[in-house]
């Protein structure tokens, strides 16, 4: 594909390395945001999406990372972890939910959110929407998050013989569809872990927007991560493969940010 619209970056420090890429794809604007803060120990790494028309997904996607790494950084290195990433996302949600246009008009803009930190060995996530994290440990490769979409609302609803199958299977059309998000003016769920994930060396953490997961499975995502071990190269074929996926099929590329941690 064309270089025009694609950014990479590359950061490491004593216990990972990070790279991140982000594509504009076929939209008229980039929506997706990213943000980081490294320290010699530690770091926090987050991925927005967007969502809400012109203008109003682009702000609703950078106000997120920027209320994330601000308040971050006010409380660094005094950070209660797992209280941070609970509270953020309210805090992001009342930024959001009161942007407006230069009229004043409320501009009924949201974001997905996901963002971890590193402290040392200890590694926290949470997450709102569904922009997604996934673990690569042992060759095991894991979703961390669920999303919240229709989708995941309508299974627990069979699993619970809430719904019936005719049910599910009418209503799954609008699976897609978020349920839950910064923006909402109150969100209903956030996922986070209070008791950290202990890395391993070798661990790999991907955050993403679902540019990637909507355009490659699970199985090619890790093929792909199995296969180089610079996260350049890995970012670099996740571009190449979803523009490749999107020419056969006929598709319209959406923004697509994903991040790359590798423990070291």
């Amino acid at each position: 594909m064309s270089e025009k619209g694609k950014r990479i970056y590359c950061k490491e420090n004593n216990i990972m390395q990070l790279a991140i890429l982000s594509v504009i794809g076929d939209r008229k604007e980039q929506q997706d945001a990213f943000g980081y803060d490294i320290k010699e120990d530690s770091a926090i790494v987050t991925v927005c999406d967007g969502m809400g028309g012109h203008m109003g997904g682009r702000l609703a996607g950078q106000t997120s990372v920027n209320c994330i790494i601000e308040e971050y950084m006010k409380l660094y290195p005094n950070v209660n972890v797992p209280v941070f990433l609970r509270d953020i996302a309210d805090e992001a949600d009342r930024r959001v939910s009161s942007l407006t246009d230069t009229k004043g008009t409320l501009l009924n803009a949201g974001s997905t959110m996901v963002a971890v930190v590193l402290w040392g060995n200890d590694f926290y996530w949470s997450s709102v929407g569904d922009s997604r994290l996934y673990m690569l440990r042992n060759n095991e490769f894991v979703q961390v998050t669920v999303d919240h979409n229709y989708k995941e609302y309508l299974k627990e609803k069979l699993s619970t013989g809430e719904i019936s199958r005719e049910e599910y299977d009418k209503e799954i059309v609008n699976g897609e569809a978020l349920i839950n998000y910064i923006g909402v003016g109150g969100i209903q769920i956030t996922d986070h872990n209070d008791t950290p994930l202990k890395t391993e060396k070798d661990d790999i953490f991907l955050l993403m927007s679902d540019g990637l997961y909507k355009m490659l499975s699970d199985n090619e995502i890790k093929s792909i991560i199995d296969n180089f071990s610079n996260p350049n190269d890995a970012l670099n074929l996740f571009d190449s493969e979803a523009e490749k996926k999107a020419s056969e099929n006929k598709l319209a590329r959406d923004n697509m940010t994903v991040a790359i941690i590798k423990i070291k």
